[in-house]
């Protein structure tokens, strides 16, 4: 038995100083690649990243910085490149990582931060495979980010045209964002917006909720598994929405003036808490009626999962 113990002590002892031998084989140190553009005429930024986050920031100044930066081991400080290609208003930038394979302690927080002067820009398109994404400031007429494994924070956004976001598996969260159509996609996570304008925006999640605060213009919301909220100051545009196993909640803090609601579910519940509101059709299931002329329009429809509507 003693002799157990002792071949026992003795692995441990020597797993011990592996684990020590290896921190510090594995030590880091200070990671920084700076490319600098002095281009004032780029309108179009395409971004892609594999496992770095991405850090997209205004400067007031008239050139792109663009920083790769954080820690990493001794020993692999040269896994990392960033490329970047420049064709008269087009920008490429493509962070590479050459061994997929480190282990976690030899890498610590690298991040690509980019630093864009303010304009308008013509396109820009973010995009990482295993990363986050973090925007502020962005402008463009057509802006496209894409998170595979990662969480996307946009604020204080403004698309001319078109804004879509998609993340594979991660949360989206958006704030104080204008554009005339907004595409908001999360297949494994939940989207939450507020402070948002636009003539068009649909969110669609596939296993997380939607949360939306003070979205004006119509709205599509999609969910397949998750709930739905909408809580908006006043009516400002139609909306429609789709919960194949999740409630449906939207509530205005103004009584509308003039509303149409069609609600149907296949198992669940619709409840309408707002005076003046008459039915045309009242069930468990079903509720059609309206407030007023019913010039702007909710449809909602629903498999597993009930409909509230109030103020």
């Amino acid at each position: 038995m003693k002799t157990m113990i002792n071949v026992a002590l003795t692995v441990l002892l020597i797993g011990m100083i592996g684990v020590v031998i290896t921190f510090n084989a594995f030590g880091k140190e200070d990671y920084n690649e700076e490319k600098v553009i002095h281009n004032d005429q780029i309108e179009n930024i395409q971004i892609e990243t594999d496992s770095t986050d991405i850090i997209f920031i205004p400067t007031t100044g008239k050139k792109i910085t663009l920083q790769l930066k954080g820690k990493l081991s001794k020993k692999i400080k040269n896994v990392y490149k960033l490329e970047v290609e420049e064709r008269e208003n087009e920008l490429n930038v493509i962070v590479d990582r050459k061994n997929k394979f480190t282990f976690g302690n030899m890498v610590d927080s690298i991040k690509l931060y980019v630093e864009v002067p303010q304009k308008l820009y013509e396109t820009i398109s973010l995009k990482t495979t295993s990363g986050d994404m973090k925007v502020e400031e962005i402008k463009g007429k057509e802006i496209s980010l894409k998170a595979n494994s990662g969480e996307i924070n946009i604020q204080d956004g403004t698309a001319e045209n078109s804004l879509n976001i998609k993340a594979t598996s991660g949360d989206i969260t958006m704030t104080d964002i204008q554009g005339k159509t907004l595409n908001i996609k999360a297949n494994s996570g939940g989207i939450i917006a507020k402070n948002q304008a636009a003539i068009d925006s649909e969110f669609t999640t596939t296993s997380g909720d939607i949360e939306l605060e003070n979205i004006t213009g119509n709205i599509e919301v999609t969910s397949s598994s998750g709930s739905s909220k909408i809580e908006n100051e006043e009516v400002s545009g139609d909306i429609v929405a789709h919960a194949t196993s999740g409630d449906v909640m939207v509530t205005y803090s103004k009584k509308p003036a003039s509303l149409e609601v069609d609600f149907r579910g296949s198992s669940g519940e619709g409840v309408i808490d707002m005076d003046g509101f008459m039915y045309e059709e009242k069930a468990e299931d079903v509720i059609i009626g309206k407030i007023g002329d019913g010039v702007n329009k909710i449809r909602v429809r629903t498999s597993s999962g009930d409909f509230y509507l109030g103020n």
